[in-house]
């Protein structure tokens, strides 16, 4: 073997090292990813869980109350809006005249 063949060998050698050691440098890097992904997927089922039982609880004594929360302010009592520099401003609810609550509809 003539030493230009062999410096050829060891050239493409040295690439296809180089290559697998960006392969494996990517693989890590993504399996980093995908953990941090996962992990936050179940803490977010958890906190999913956790809204749809107190969101249970609420339903179960909104059907035991005889007032609901208003539909036009969600419950705030009015309404407030920003106008930028030049300040802003408020206005109460007219359903609900600022309670936030409105006696529920029995139908």
């Amino acid at each position: 073997m003539e030493y230009k063949e062999a410096k050829e060998i060891v050239g493409k050698f040295k690439e296809a090292i180089t290559k697998l050691e960006w392969d494996a440098s990517s693989y890590y890097s993504n399996k980093e990813r995908c953990q941090k992904l996962e992990d936050k997927n179940k803490e977010l089922k958890t906190e999913l869980d956790e809204a749809k039982r107190f969101k249970r609880y609420f339903n179960l004594l909104a059907s035991a109350s005889n007032v609901e929360i208003c539909p036009q302010c969600d419950g705030a009592g009015g309404f407030i809006w920003d106008i930028g520099e030049q300040g802003g401003g408020g206005e109460e609810c007219g359903f609900c005249a600022g309670a936030g609550i409105v006696d529920k509809v029995v139908s």
